[in-house]
């Protein structure tokens, strides 16, 4: 391949060599009599303008050339050249298959494959690959890496929406990890399962699961993953109306934020204080811990900035100011997709309606809130909205309805 180069661009082996070189050493390389080093390989494809990674491929040692072929792929996927970092891959994974240990190198390309894969939304060509990883983690008895493959394996079920799925995945990764005693990643699964809890609008799951990960993580001394149990269990306790509990909850992860400079989370924090304050009455520490949020929204997720706003609304409303807790919701509204979300700027919307004493529009936002909590898939708190708008309209046929909703909704869960 150099020698081939070499003289399609009319170079000497003197030109080559340069300075770095000499001209034996390149003739001794052309003609595979020793074995170039990765700096060398890397400075040859500079000088013949070649692509290193076809040149790496087939070096002697693909244990020293593997991290500097993975670099490459990242860098390609970073360019958005994705289909060129697959065929890379792909290529990869032909000359591993040809080591004498080939069951390693192969399953960290189908790793790395997967996650190629999963940033281009390819999910069930992710999904394919990360099983076929997980097969070959199984075979070198490589227990971290299995716990890695089953995590990503849960973790692609949930962009899929595949939420109970994921679920089970990620119990079969805690089995593995304490099967294989590794402790450290326990607190991190739970949690993750913890979230996925808190998506299907299971709180006290959530609660019991960010509980345990927390025990976990003071165990292994994880300050950081400690505060993000803390935060997402006090968003369950604050969503049961444990407000007391929720606060505190999220006190001693609110000063970690703060002392760690984490402010996307200190953001979400403070919010969640807003929320929790302003649920107990204490006005002016919930508009402080707002305003604070509201500072830091512009380091936070972009969800952050409308979801203070819709705190403000709910404060603006509990003090009687309707127009400013109406100008509030209406902002937040307008941006915010979640359902969950939106249900509560419908609330809010529906409270002024009350508040101004327009009935019809009181009805109209409360229905929309029924079918947020509906789409969130919500039908306990849905029903029970439905049974709070009948009792202020004295509509008895829809409490019955709402009433007939609850009951369906506590059966299933006991059948559960």
């Amino acid at each position: 391949m150099f020698r081939e180069r070499r003289t399609t661009l009319g170079l000497t082996m003197r030109d080559v060599a340069g300075s770095s070189l000499s001209p034996t050493a390149v003739n001794n390389i052309e003609k595979g009599k020793i074995n170039p080093t990765i700096e060398t390989v890397l400075y040859l494809c500079q000088v013949l303008n070649l692509q290193p990674e076809k040149v790496l491929l087939f070096h002697p040692d693909y244990t020293k050339t593997a991290a500097l072929l993975f670099t490459r792929i990242d860098d390609l996927v970073d360019r958005g050249e994705i289909d060129e970092a697959i065929t890379l891959l792909y290529d990869m994974y032909w000359v591993a298959s040809d080591l004498p240990d080939y069951e390693l190198p192969t399953a960290e390309i189908q790793y790395k494959i997967s996650q190629v894969f999963a940033k281009n939304g390819r999910l069930d060509s992710a999904m394919t690959a990360m099983t076929h990883a997980y097969k070959l983690f199984i075979l070198t008895k490589n227990y971290e890496r299995q716990v890695d493959a089953v995590c990503s394996l849960a973790a692609l079920a949930k962009v899929k929406q595949q939420l109970q799925r994921a679920i089970g995945t990620y119990t079969t990764t805690l089995e593995l990890a304490y099967r294989h005693k590794l402790f450290d990643r326990v607190g991190r699964i739970l949690l993750e399962m913890a979230y996925l809890f808190m998506e299907c609008v299971e709180q006290q799951e959530t609660i019991s699961h960010c509980a345990q990960a927390e025990r976990e993580f003071r165990r292994i001394r994880d300050a950081d993953g400690l505060a993000e149990a803390q935060l997402l269990r006090a968003q369950a306790l604050c969503e049961l109306g444990r407000l007391q509990e929720a606060l505190e909850a999220i006190e001693a992860a609110y000063h970690h934020f703060i002392a760690t400079g984490d402010l996307p989370r200190q953001a979400e924090a403070a919010r969640l204080l807003g929320e929790i304050h302003s649920g107990l009455h204490a006005y002016e520490s919930a508009a402080e811990h707002y305003c604070q949020a509201l500072c830091l929204a512009g380091s936070a997720a972009p969800d952050t900035l409308h979801q203070v706003l819709g705190g403000l609304a709910s404060l603006a409303l509990l003090q009687q100011k309707t127009e400013v807790a109406r100008n509030h919701a209406q902002r937040a509204l307008s941006r915010l997709q979640k359902p969950k979300d939106r249900s509560k700027l419908y609330r809010i919307l529906a409270g002024c309606d009350l508040q101004a004493g327009d009935i019809e529009e009181y009805k109209a936002n409360m229905y929309r809130a029924v079918d947020a909590l509906l789409e969130a898939g919500d039908p306990c708190s849905a029903a029970l909205i439905q049974c709070e708008l009948a009792d202020q309209t004295d509509d008895f046929e829809l409490l019955r309805d709402g009433a007939r909703k609850l009951r369906r909704v506590i059966t299933s869960s006991k059948r559960l």
